[in-house]
């Protein structure tokens, strides 16, 4: 058997284990219609009344004629998530083998369907590394629509006979970072890093260190947000100031809406 062999084997099991998990219940989708529902009652049309410009509150016209200013109504409509963009960074390292991979795996589906209802543009890579140096794997880009969420899946089983090496995981944020930062100003900037928090690596100095740094800075810049998602490990919660924990897959879908609530008004 050839390494290459081996490493596919190793792979197709990983898929074949997503597979049998979610033909046996374990990886549920979200209910979709309750973030919908969610979602859309905040983009309701609210009425602002006491303005001092718009259309003429008709029953202020007493108030107006004696000299009140503040006698007009306007409309708003507050847009959820508007002109934003998601970029995931999925960790596809030896130490994510396992469980953690595949439910990094159902956890990115999950963010990609809840971000394709709300007309969010989205993209996910993956990163590991060959040699010393970090390698990412496009699964899917702005700018290019799914046919169907799950298709994600598709090149996300066929990248790993090549990965589940090491995490380079401060170069990778750096990569997914300049990514985002072309995507332009008018966009909000939202990066997702799936990862069990543990970056190891042969570059040059300390892995994890550098990891903090990268985060550290990103995280006091204005242009782009970033959130750990940490893959049955607390560790993400050392490294990022805004983070969840995936410890249960069967309370993802409860977990996700809750966070997304925080990360929508954050």
């Amino acid at each position: 058997m050839t390494l290459a062999t081996g490493m596919e084997r190793y792979a197709e099991y990983h898929a074949d284990k997503y597979r049998e998990l979610a033909s046996e219940g374990e990886l549920k989708d979200a209910n979709l219609n309750k973030a919908r529902l969610y979602f859309q009652s905040e983009e309701r049309t609210r009425t602002l009344r006491n303005q001092r410009s718009g259309m003429l509150n008709k029953g202020q016209l007493v108030s107006a004629y004696t000299g009140n200013q503040h006698v007009f109504k306007r409309d708003r409509t507050k847009k959820v998530l508007k002109n934003t963009r998601v970029q995931l960074m999925i960790d596809c390292s030896g130490s994510m083998c396992g469980d953690k991979v595949v439910y990094a795996a159902h956890t990115a589906l999950q963010i990609i369907r809840l971000c394709s209802i709300m007309n969010v543009d989205t993209e996910a890579i993956g990163f590991s590394s060959k040699g010393s140096s970090a390698v990412h794997y496009l699964y899917k880009v702005f700018g290019k629509r799914l046919k169907r969420p799950e298709d994600f899946l598709k090149g996300f089983w066929r990248s790993m006979p090549y990965a589940l090496n090491q995490n380079h995981d401060g170069d990778s944020i750096l990569f997914g970072r300049r990514r985002l930062l072309k995507e332009g100003k008018q966009y909000r900037k939202i990066m997702f890093v799936l990862s069990d928090g543990m970056p190891a690596c042969s570059r040059r100095g300390d892995s994890y260190a550098f990891a903090e740094k990268v985060i550290d800075m990103i995280e006091r810049e204005p242009y782009i947000e970033i959130y750990g998602i940490g893959m049955m490990d607390r560790c993400v919660e050392a490294l990022y100031s805004k983070c969840m924990v995936v410890e249960h897959i069967q309370n993802l879908e409860e977990q996700l809406l809750g966070f997304f609530k925080k990360v929508v008004y954050n």
